[in-house]
């Protein structure tokens, strides 16, 4: 169990406690205690710590980060940009000694890390590229495509989870149905959308 789950399940007091999701019903303990009985899989969400709750939702089902094809390479060129970009070295950082898998969980907080960078003012203006390091100041611009992507898979993923297996779509009328997870996983691959 990785150290941000178990501070999420550590800090989930029942009063103030939101379930969502509740047609799941596996079961997994909320900590790596033998002595805690099994829970069914219901992510609580905590309602003073707003940053966290999607991450916290990635920790619950790490099994899909797998569904969607080209997550990875995504996620890895996001922390390539990221970390060549420059004024991110910090965050950066402190995000791969905390989270070191290529999955939803690492992509929710990437993404929360980076938003923060930005609304905390560290980030900077591109330089002309006659001006500094061209590289550097292409890795500026193209961060924030790669994390708008990786939100929108993870926007994905959330829908994704809300959905059930039996829930499908019929693009014609001669068509065969396709369940709707199937679409929501490829949905940024056009050849395999249409």
């Amino acid at each position: 169990m990785t150290r941000g789950r178990l501070a999420c399940a550590a800090r989930v007091p029942e009063r103030q406690v939101i379930t969502v999701f509740p047609h799941e019903s596996k079961q997994v303990p909320l900590r790596d205690n033998p002595g805690v009985p099994a829970k069914p899989a219901q992510v609580h969400l905590i309602l003073d710590t707003l940053g966290e709750r999607g991450r916290c939702l990635f920790e619950a089902r790490l099994e899909i980060s797998g569904k969607f094809p080209g997550f990875g390479e995504i996620l890895g060129l996001a922390l390539f940009q990221c970390q060549r970009g420059g004024l991110f070295e910090v965050r950066l950082a402190r995000l791969k000694a905390r989270f070191t898998d290529r999955n939803l969980v690492t992509s929710a907080e990437l993404c929360r890390e980076f938003r923060n960078f930005l609304f905390h003012g560290e980030d900077q203006s591109p330089s002309h590229e006659d001006w500094g390091s061209a590289s550097v100041s292409r890795c500026r611009l193209y961060r924030f495509y790669t994390i708008s992507r990786l939100l929108l898979f993870l926007i994905q993923a959330l829908a994704w989870i809300g959905l059930t297996d039996d829930i499908t779509l019929t693009p014609e009328d001669d068509d065969a149905p396709v369940p709707c997870r199937t679409v929501l996983a490829t949905l940024h691959f056009q050849e395999l959308a249409h």
